[in-house]
């Protein structure tokens, strides 16, 4: 958990607010490795939460 930081920019994290990774072009993460800490044992709800939004965002980008 937290090993993939989210930044505003490639200088100081990982990925977007999107959870879109500044080096690779229109690949998403989604699971604990974006989250700021270890706030829980059992995380899995947050990860679907996460993956969900990211599909509706991909969702909007297709469909432009």
């Amino acid at each position: 958990m937290g090993t993939t930081w989210m930044a505003r920019n490639a200088r100081q994290g990982v990925v977007d607010s999107d959870c879109r990774l500044f080096d690779t072009p229109n690949m998403f993460v989604a699971g604990s490795s974006v989250f700021p800490c270890d706030g829980n044992d059992m995380p899995t709800m947050t990860i679907i939460a996460l993956a969900h939004r990211i599909a509706e965002q991909v969702e909007r980008e297709v469909a432009l």
